[in-house]
């Protein structure tokens, strides 16, 4: 179910780790990347962290009004060591935003730096319209 980006949503904690429903069949865990969502007038900004991702394994598209984040990470190789101990567990990313009418899907932009992907999301500037009178 996608998260909803609205004007009055609320603040969200970042869901469990679940398999994402397009790779049903990955051996991978899925897990949603935390997201810090900011506001001004002019537009609404994410940011999500997704430490570990390149923008070759980053895949961010808009289908109607859901905004999808799916981030790959490269696994690990340790060449000729072995592993004594690890805590570190690969996982991808997967979250999806449903947008509000107030979002301008055709100025969305987004950059990756250092695994911190941002997200302006301009929002729709309302039209001035004269409107004519007629008289009679």
């Amino acid at each position: 179910m996608a998260d909803q980006i609205t004007k009055a949503a609320p603040a969200q904690q970042p869901a469990e780790t679940r398999q994402a429903p397009l790779e049903a069949t990955s051996t991978r865990p899925t897990v949603a990347p935390r997201c810090d969502i900011a506001e001004t007038e002019d537009a609404l900004y994410v940011l999500a962290d997704m430490p570990g991702v390149t923008k070759d394994g980053l895949e961010v598209t808009l289908d109607g009004d859901v905004l999808t984040l799916c981030g790959r990470i490269q696994p690990f190789d340790p060449g000729k060591r072995s592993a004594l101990y690890q805590e570190y567990r690969e996982a991808d990313y997967y979250r999806a935003f449903r947008l509000s009418e107030e979002v301008d899907r055709e100025r969305i932009e987004a950059s990756l730096d250092k695994g911190v992907l941002r997200l302006v999301l301009p929002k729709v500037k309302p039209q001035k319209k004269k409107i004519e009178v007629k008289a009679g």
